[in-house]
């Protein structure tokens, strides 16, 4: 059966890929992308040019024909970058990639592409681009709940249905694997919980009132086990990503590492807040927030982002943000476009869990590209590599050379 659909629907690939679908063959398609969600994500990473670039990357470790054709294509369909500005580029941006990338599938065989891309256990088995022992596996989720009395719940080993109660909120784990707060009634007293996640950990929290949370790796959430107030506080540290329950008579207020003030009535924003980066930054997708740092106040408007540095809490705005970027990773990505490598090792340290060392003078050069935060490290080095990134991991620590 699998075999069948695949022949089916292999010709209706090819043909998507170099833009020649005819209406029928448009709906044949759709019909089975919409069968399952596997079908829906396949689609969806062949109509991204750079996930399919970053695909074909991984295909070419373990098939040196595949890739001596997709090098003879590359200087064809390559992007110059400006001349003021040295941009290393998971290329392939215009639209004649498609058909290079179409006749390098059909060479390949689009069904050994589907298996290969879909999640096979051996896509780096005969990667050699770093030399490692062990490869590192990618964070998944993982958080310690510490309780009003001090106690401590390790969640990702939790069983699933209610896990505590404090006071008249019941703490619940549930079938996806995250937390949810039930109220039943005021609580008895002030009681706050603390989520921690931990390098290579992430997690997903319904707070009391309805309020959706992620958060990222080594990062932190403080809140009550009841909003009883007319406002709603919390604190956090890290990076999250919060989906605000609306009700405009208890604004929200959002504590951040103690350095900045965001207040809400109901919107989605993303919070970066780690103490190694060079700012604050607030992302907003929807809504309004007003961003407070030390007497200066500003509101953002969708697709804007303040940024507070570090060093001397001075707020800035960012009109044109690049919002994407900012919430690749609630969305399963690594989203590099336009980072320099010391911000690209960042966000492998606290996903992998590992150190990085830079052992000569580091490049200001900037890189784009996107990565799905499934990949072991292996694969994702076996990538940057290509790019020209060189480095060795011993252990748990990442030497770039």
């Amino acid at each position: 059966m699998l075999r069948s659909t695949l022949n089916r629907i292999k010709p209706l690939l090819h043909k998507f890929l170099r833009q020649e679908l005819t209406d029928a063959e448009h709906q044949e398609l759709e019909e089975w992308a919409a069968a399952s969600e596997a079908n829906r994500q396949l689609l969806q990473r062949i109509s991204d040019p750079m996930q399919l670039e970053t695909d074909l990357r991984l295909l070419q470790q373990s098939n040196e024909n595949i890739l001596s054709r997709l090098q003879a294509a590359i200087p064809e369909i390559q992007q110059a970058a400006p001349a003021s500005q040295s941009v290393h580029r998971i290329h392939f941006l215009r639209r004649g990639f498609l058909k290079y990338a179409a006749a390098i599938l059909i060479a390949a065989g689009i069904a050994g592409w589907i298996w290969y891309t879909a999640g096979s256990t051996d896509k780096a088995k005969n990667t050699e681009t770093v030399h490692t022992t062990n490869d590192i596996q990618p964070g998944s989720n993982k958080a310690i709940l510490t309780l009003a009395d001090g106690s401590t719940i390790i969640l990702d080993s939790a069983n699933r249905g209610n896990i505590a109660q404090q006071g008249n909120t019941n703490i619940e784990k549930l079938s996806d694997g995250s937390i949810r707060y039930h109220g039943n009634g005021p609580a008895s007293a002030a009681m706050t919980n603390t989520m921690r996640t931990p390098r290579g950990g992430q997690f997903q929290l319904t707070l009391p009132d309805g309020t959706v949370v992620w958060l990222n790796a080594a990062s932190s959430i403080t809140y009550p086990v009841a909003f009883n107030g007319t406002d709603r506080k919390i604190s956090i540290t890290g990076e999250a990503f919060l989906q605000i329950a609306k009700d405009p008579s208890r604004p929200f207020l959002v504590n951040v590492d103690n350095k900045s003030t965001v207040q809400v009535l109901g919107t989605q924003f993303n919070v970066n807040a780690y103490p190694d980066e060079p700012a604050i930054a607030t992302t907003l997708l929807e809504g309004s927030v007003q961003v407070q740092s030390m007497d200066k106040k500003i509101i953002l408007k969708p697709g804007q982002a303040s940024s507070i540095s570090n060093k001397d809490q001075q707020i800035s705005v960012n009109t044109n943000a690049d919002v994407e970027r900012a919430i690749a990773w609630k969305n399963g990505r690594f989203d590099f476009n336009g980072l320099e490598l010391p911000a690209i090792m960042r966000q492998l340290e606290r996903w992998y869990d590992i150190s990085v060392e830079f052992s000569g003078p580091v490049s200001k050069e900037t890189y784009r590209g996107r990565l799905t935060r499934d990949l072991t490290l292996t694969q994702v080095l076996g990538i940057l590599n290509n790019m020209d990134v060189r480095c060795r991991l011993e252990g748990r620590k990442l030497i770039l050379q």
